[in-house]
């Protein structure tokens, strides 16, 4: 859909001078942008493109290893700690999993896992009789189906951030969640396309890495 609705603007008699894009298909957005790189100005958020294509993300894989470094001063030695892999999403989860696995195996954290999974209802029947559960995506709807009790023993720390997680954070359901802030992300991206049609600063590609924000209770907005 975003594709076509792409193409579709591309195709028009719209003067256009500047696109900022979350590209979901990332070979078919580059196929469909690349004939116009010279006549309007593009920048992708939070997945990166290509070098000839200004980008403003966070590093997802840091994202992935703050949280297991968190986690890591909460556990007890023989805390078992479940993976659960549910995919892919283009844009973040392969991410925060292999930075939270590189970084749990640098801290000899008990990991059992990663059990690849493909959602919420095939998640549910391993999370019980676990110490703490790390869960690349479908977090908060997953927690959420969880028993107060199941929830309040485990010592859970998740990535990314929404309504529901910020729910379970002020609930004191988990402790923490690590996450690219949405809001400067989207500053930086508008504040750069300024800069590129009105500053002219010619054909220099940016690229622009923001620093992940840890939230607990005490700093959620």
């Amino acid at each position: 859909e975003q594709v076509l609705k792409l193409k579709k603007l591309l195709n028009s008699n719209k003067q256009i001078d500047g696109i900022i894009i979350i590209p979901l298909d990332k070979t078919k957005i580059l196929e469909l942008i690349n004939p116009y790189l010279e006549k309007i100005k593009f920048i992708t958020v939070s997945v990166f493109l290509s070098k000839k294509i200004s980008y403003v993300g966070t590093n997802y894989q840091k994202c992935g290893r703050l949280a297991a470094e968190l986690l890591t001063k909460t556990l007890n030695s023989n805390d078992k700690v479940l993976v659960i892999d549910n995919g892919d999403d283009n844009i973040s989860s392969k991410y925060y999993l292999n930075g939270f696995l590189n970084r749990a195996n640098d801290d000899k954290m008990n990991i059992v896992g990663p059990v690849k999974k493909n959602g919420v209802r095939e998640s549910l029947q391993y999370l019980r009789n676990i110490n703490s559960i790390f869960i690349n995506r479908y977090a908060q709807d997953i927690l959420l189906e969880l028993s107060d009790d199941i929830l309040k023993k485990q010592k859970n720390i998740t990535t990314g951030i929404g309504n529901r997680i910020r729910k379970l954070i002020m609930e004191r359901k988990i402790l923490a969640t690590v996450a690219d802030d949405v809001y400067s992300t989207g500053y930086k991206a508008c504040q750069l396309m300024v800069d590129m049609l009105y500053k002219e600063i010619g054909k220099s590609v940016k690229k622009i890495i923001l620093e992940p924000q840890i939230l607990l209770i005490e700093n959620l907005k």
